[in-house]
C-alpha cells in the first residue's frame, strides 16, 4: 500500500482529523441500542412508507421509527408510552408529546414502558409460541372456539374497527401460520383467513409472500379477487412464478385455470 493512499482510507473511516463520521456513529447508536433485541416484525400504523420495527428481549420492547417519505408527522397509540427517544446519531431526545412522531429517513429508537396495551401483547404472545402451542391455538381459532383466552382475544381483534388492535390480529395470525407451516394444511387455512378477511394492504402482503413460499395451488381461488388490485401486483406475480413450474408437471387444467 502505498503512503498517499493511507489518508483517503483514513478520511473513509474518520476525516482527517480522527472524528467518527455520522455513518460510524449512525451503525454503533444501532448496535448499542438493540443489542441482545430480536425483531419481531413491522407494525402497519398506516401509511406503507412509514416503518415502525418491533423488537424484543425477554420481557423488554424497543421500536425503530423512520419513513421513505419527507419529514412527517405520525400519530401512535396513546397506550404506548416511552422511557427514551434515541435518534441515529445517539442523542437522547425529548418523548413525543401526545405521542405525535416526527419522522425522517433515518431510524429513531423508542424503549417502551410497561404495561404493554393488549394488541401488542397479542403480537408478544404469537411471537413467542411454541410449535406445539401454535398448532393448538390454530386448530381453536379455526373451529372458532374461543374458549381459549387468547383465541378470544384473537378473534375480536381482526374484528375491531380500531386499525391498529385490527392490523395487530392480522399480524398474529400470520406469525402463529409462519409456525405451523410444517402442517401445510393449518398454515394455509391461516393464511387464506387473513386474505379472506381483509385484511390490511401489509399483512395481505406478507400472506401472499408466505403462499408463494408454500406454492400452494389451493390458493389460486382465494388469490383470484386480489389480482386487479395494484397494490399486490408484485407478491401475486411471485405467487404465479413460483407455482408454475409445479402446474406444469402436476396438472395443464391448473396451468389454464391460471393463466385465464
Amino acid at each position: 500500500m502505498t503512503m498517499e493512499r493511507i489518508p483517503k482510507i483514513q478520511n473513509t473511516i474518520s476525516g482527517l482529523n480522527y472524528k467518527p463520521k455520522p455513518a460510524y456513529i449512525a451503525l454503533k447508536t444501532l448496535v448499542d441500542q438493540l443489542k441482545g433485541f430480536i425483531p419481531i416484525g413491522r407494525i402497519n400504523i398506516g401509511d406503507l412508507n412509514d416503518y415502525f420495527i418491533v423488537f424484543i428481549a425477554d420481557d423488554k420492547i424497543k421500536f425503530a421509527a423512520w419513513t421513505t417519505e419527507d419529514p412527517h408527522e405520525i400519530e401512535l397509540d396513546k397506550k404506548l408510552q416511552f422511557s427514551s427517544l434515541v435518534d441515529h446519531l445517539g442523542n437522547f431526545n425529548e418523548l413525543p408529546g401526545d405521542n405525535k412522531l416526527t419522522v425522517n429517513d433515518s431510524p429513531q429508537y423508542l424503549t417502551l414502558m410497561q404495561p404493554y396495551p393488549n394488541w401488542l401483547r397479542l403480537i408478544i404472545t404469537a411471537f413467542q409460541m411454541n410449535e406445539t402451542e401454535a398448532e393448538s391455538i390454530t386448530n381453536a381459532f379455526i373451529e372458532n372456539n374461543d374458549e381459549d383466552k387468547y383465541v378470544g382475544q384473537l378473534m375480536e381483534s381482526i374484528q375491531q374497527e380500531i386499525e391498529i388492535e385490527r392490523n395487530a390480529g392480522f399480524f398474529a395470525l400470520n406469525l402463529i401460520a409462519q409456525k405451523v407451516e410444517r402442517i401445510a394444511e393449518l398454515s394455509l387455512k391461516l393464511y387464506h383467513l387473513v386474505l379472506k378477511n381483509n385484511a390490511d394492504v401489509l399483512n395481505t402482503k406478507q400472506a401472499l409472500f408466505a403462499l408463494a413460499r408454500l406454492c400452494s395451488l389451493e390458493s389460486l381461488e382465494i388469490i383470484r379477487p386480489l389480482l386487479r388490485n395494484p397494490s399486490y401486483s408484485q407478491e401475486i406475480a411471485n405467487y404465479y412464478l413460483r407455482l408454475l413450474p409445479n402446474c406444469l408437471v402436476k396438472n395443464n387444467r391448473l396451468l389454464m385455470l391460471m393463466l385465464n
